[in-house]
């Protein structure tokens, strides 16, 4: 798939053949591929993307070299 890891990391590669989309680069596609809901979790309750507080979560656009954490309850 074109969003992956490939350790324990946490980190993902991104890797298209051809045209992305804006859709394909969201951070809830890549829960999709990894068979999650980003909400099993938990409740979220806040999301970081490069120390700063952002709210799209599942709609986030990722971009290369983003460091996202999520906050559960």
């Amino acid at each position: 798939k074109a969003l992956h890891t490939h350790d324990a990391t946490g980190e993902i590669h991104m890797e298209f053949q051809g045209i992305a989309r804006e859709s394909d680069l969201a951070l809830g596609q890549f829960f999709t591929n990894w068979g999650k809901d980003i909400k099993s979790f938990g409740a979220i309750t806040g999301m970081m993307v490069n120390g700063e507080a952002r709210s799209e979560y599942e709609s986030y656009v990722m971009q290369d070299k983003d460091k996202i954490e999520l906050q559960y309850e």
